[in-house]
């Protein structure tokens, strides 16, 4: 009897075992085809280069925005700099 039983357990261990492996193998073919799927609709997209990324054409349109970008930030601390000046000398009006 208790052979039984442990060999009734045993098959029923081994078809939730076959079954896992069955969904597991299922979900990796649906896993797939998604991406499968996702890589055709998209390959034109993929292939492609917004042109924000692309690289620019002519060397002197990249120094003329990086010049731009340069006194942006020279006259941000430049400014910066100017205020704490006209602070310090508020200050030291003020005291004397």
């Amino acid at each position: 009897m208790k052979q039984d039983a442990q060999s009734g357990d045993n098959e029923k261990k081994q078809q939730r075992e076959g079954s896992s492996v069955y969904n597991n193998k299922f979900i990796l073919r649906e896993a797939e085809a998604i991406i499968d799927n996702y890589v055709k609709e998209n390959k034109v997209n993929l292939a492609t280069v917004p042109k924000e990324r692309q690289k620019p054409a002519c060397k002197k349109q990249l120094k003329r925005k990086l010049n731009e970008s340069r006194f942006m930030k020279i006259l941000i601390i430049n400014s910066a700099l100017l205020g704490s000046i006209a602070a310090i000398a508020y200050i030291l009006l003020e005291i004397f």
